[in-house]
């Protein structure tokens, strides 16, 4: 629970760098589908936190007011729910180093695997719900 509020402080201190205004106008970008946008905003915050709680409060706190504007609430949680779990396994996640430290498996070893697995699999799940949210169906 500690590291989840440190990373939601860390999120709301770079909210409010210029870097951080720059990602949002360009994530925020007006010709992109909502869900697409949700889903990328989401990870890439997810990613640059490694978190995939602390990534979706802040993309939602930052991004939902203009996503709510065109988006279904129902299918704009799920798909920000699943996007907040793909990149926020990257190798400089926490998580992955202690999980690798108790199993005595070195990164380079071992992170290939968590890669497939946490990242790749749930990005291709990520576009799939995408695809069904514009289609009303997920």
């Amino acid at each position: 629970m500690a590291s989840l509020c440190i990373i939601i402080g860390f999120g709301s201190v770079v909210k409010n760098t210029r870097g951080f205004e720059a990602c949002v106008a360009l994530l925020l970008n007006p010709s992109r589908n909502v869900y697409a946008s949700a889903a990328l905003s989401t990870a890439v915050v997810s990613g640059i936190t490694a978190s995939a709680s602390g990534g979706i409060q802040i993309a939602c706190s930052t991004f939902a007011n203009t996503w709510l504007q065109s988006a279904n609430p129902a299918i704009l949680n799920r798909i920000c729910s699943i996007a907040s779990c793909s990149l926020d396994s990257l190798p400089h996640s926490g998580r992955i180093h202690s999980t690798f430290e108790i199993c005595k498996v070195d990164l380079k070893q071992g992170y290939k695997y968590v890669f497939v697995v946490s990242v790749i699999i749930r990005a291709v799940v990520t576009v799939i719900a995408v695809i069904l949210g514009n289609m009303g169906i997920c």
